[in-house]
């Protein structure tokens, strides 16, 4: 088996199976144009995921694989939450190569091919990640796609090695390199950035990783209502603190950091209004209104970095995303 296609059906909660459906009918027609033996492996947790719904949803699109000789299989993981699903689905992979994707992502063109022939033509490296890039068709998704952690569409797209970030939503790796080395724990109700530990432990230990800019994926704003898009900011600043914690900084300079990264964020929001619009497909007359909907969100992240600050085993059991 050349490779195992590894999805988390968690992110599809909230995004809809609608569209995870049409990221599995886009990646169902990239493997058959490649040719590659492989295997898609959805991993879900059950008690937050009814596995015959799921299996109801996507059976009409897989279907169209199993005829083009792609296996498939459904499986559960009880209690794992996302990075924990992508650990345990290398564990249970029959391909040589891992390529991990989220079911609230959608593939550009010629997406798998670049990842594959990166990594493919070069064996020195153990991974190659593409980037994800935020959906900008609404104005919401605009003012992400500005101001978010996600960067904005690269203009020029070329290979960088070492890759200085990757996302766990669009990653190719060597089964074998990430079975010794998987995603790795969490500080205490984080749920987010294990990746971005995976790679530095992985400069460190002298592994190459790549980032291959041409293969981009397109992933929704945080927003689908209010109340998602304020747990989300919530749960993104106790994540901040976590790391902080972990990284054993004095409690109270916990927040001072919380704030130059708000501060941070919201000028680069102004710049890439002001500076990239046609790269996020937006102008100058929506700044005012992408700058309160930032405001808004990084207000919120503030709260939940002050919460974990003065309760971190309260905060640890909310807003999990």
């Amino acid at each position: 088996m050349d490779c195992t296609v590894i999805i988390e059906w968690e992110n599809a909660i909230l995004s809809g199976d609608d569209r995870g459906c049409l990221m599995l009918d886009t990646v169902l027609g990239q493997i058959t144009d490649l040719g590659l033996e492989t295997e898609i492996l959805i991993l879900v947790d059950p008690e937050v995921v009814d596995v015959n719904d799921l299996q109801r949803s996507v059976e009409p699109i897989l279907s169209k694989g199993r005829e083009a000789g792609i296996a498939w299989r459904i499986e559960t993981a009880e209690g794992l939450h996302y990075y924990e699903l992508k650990n345990e689905g290398a564990k249970r992979a029959s391909g040589d190569l891992l390529l991990f994707l989220d079911s609230d992502v959608i593939p550009d063109a010629d997406w798998l091919k670049t990842l594959h022939t990166e990594l493919a033509t070069d064996f020195k490296r153990i991974a190659v990640g593409g980037v994800s890039c935020v959906d900008i068709d609404s104005l919401i998704g605009r003012a992400f796609a500005a101001g978010w952690f996600f960067p904005v569409r690269p203009r020029i797209r070329r290979i960088v090695d070492p890759a200085a970030f990757i996302f766990a939503n669009n990653l190719l790796v060597r089964r074998t390199e990430f079975l010794a080395n998987p995603f790795p724990s969490l500080p205490d109700g984080a749920t987010r950035g294990s990746c971005q530990r995976w790679l530095a432990d992985r400069h460190v230990d002298g592994s190459h990783v790549a980032l291959a800019q041409a293969a981009t994926v397109s992933h929704p704003p945080p927003a689908t209502t209010i109340g998602h898009l304020a747990v989300r900011g919530l749960a993104e600043g106790r994540d901040h603190v976590a790391d902080a914690r972990r990284r054993n900084r004095p409690r109270w300079s916990r927040i001072g950091s919380s704030l130059r990264h708000v501060g941070r964020r919201l000028r680069q929001t102004n710049r890439v209004v002001m500076g990239q619009p046609h790269d996020i497909g937006t102008s100058a007359m929506e700044l005012p209104v992408i700058m309160m909907i930032m405001t808004s969100y990084y207000g919120m992240f503030l709260v939940g970095a002050a919460c974990s600050i003065v309760s971190p085993r309260s905060t640890a059991r909310l807003w999990r995303i």
